[in-house]
């Protein structure tokens, strides 16, 4: 099942919903290779030659639809329920940076890194957003992980003080404000530069954290009493299954109260 957003600078973007076996499957993925786990919630965008904080609100909606509406956040004074549109709304708009730069007869066009980082420098080249040499044209998000580091063994040495430049100038642009500090409630700001591999992670565990296999094992052993249909359950959200586990509690316990009714 497929949803649309509409992202802060009004960009609709459509997204696949994603369910407990995808879940089962990125749990795998997220204990072994952040660079795949990511690349795997990315599939989920359906909309694509998106940058970065573009694919980073939209993660964010996903999870707040499929998963949970907030986020857990460890203070001092204990772990804090965060709501997801509270660190949407935070992030704020997503500004027209977009620059281009001739150099060497080419015209290289700058905007928002379209790669996160995996653990690497090379996502900091992502920031091309194309190539025009000529009436040719290359789009960097659309190149295959192949093509993509064979673009960057060729591109001219001159082109990297241009890079380092529009980082500097569009460095309040490059940080990601996912929540502020509450000194109240003893919880320190989350502000983090877009080419960190401390952004990449986060995503990746706000997507796993919430994820317990014991948890929703027992949850499709129980509910297979009530819809006995494993498939459906495993083509479900946690959040839809976390909904029917409730229901199906308060109807044992309605039937509970009303046998004890009939035995007075």
């Amino acid at each position: 099942m497929q949803f649309s957003i509409l992202l802060p600078n009004n960009k609709e973007v459509v997204i696949r919903t994603i369910v407990l076996k995808d879940l089962k499957y990125f749990s795998l993925l997220a204990s072994t290779s952040l660079e795949q786990a990511i690349k795997f919630l990315e599939s989920f965008i359906i909309t694509k030659n998106l940058n970065v904080v573009e694919k980073l609100v939209a993660l964010l909606t996903l999870r707040e639809h499929c998963i949970d509406d907030a986020i857990s956040i460890t203070a001092e004074k204990g772990n804090i329920k965060m709501k997801t549109n509270y660190v949407i709304n935070n992030i704020g708009d997503i500004q027209d940076i977009k620059e281009s730069v001739s150099v060497n007869g080419a015209n290289f066009t700058f905007n928002y890194p379209s790669q996160f980082n995996y653990g690497d420098s090379d996502s900091i080249f992502s920031i091309i957003e194309s190539i025009e040499i000529g009436d040719e044209q290359i789009v960097i998000c659309e190149l295959n992980s192949e093509e993509y580091s064979q673009l960057l063994g060729s591109l001219p040495k001159e082109l990297y003080n241009y890079i380092e430049d529009y980082v500097d100038r569009h460095m309040e642009q490059f940080v990601v404000r996912l929540w502020d500090s509450r000194e109240q409630i003893g919880i320190e700001e989350m502000h983090l530069p877009i080419l960190s591999q401390s952004l990449t992670s986060i995503i990746s565990n706000l997507f796993n954290s919430n994820y317990k296999p014991a948890e929703y094992n027992q949850y499709i052993f129980r509910l297979c009493k009530r819809i006995p249909d494993p498939e459906f359950l495993n083509n479900s959200t946690l959040k839809e299954l976390d909904q029917y586990a409730t229901l199906y509690q308060q109807e044992v316990s309605q039937m509970s109260q009303d046998l004890k009714s009939q035995n007075k």
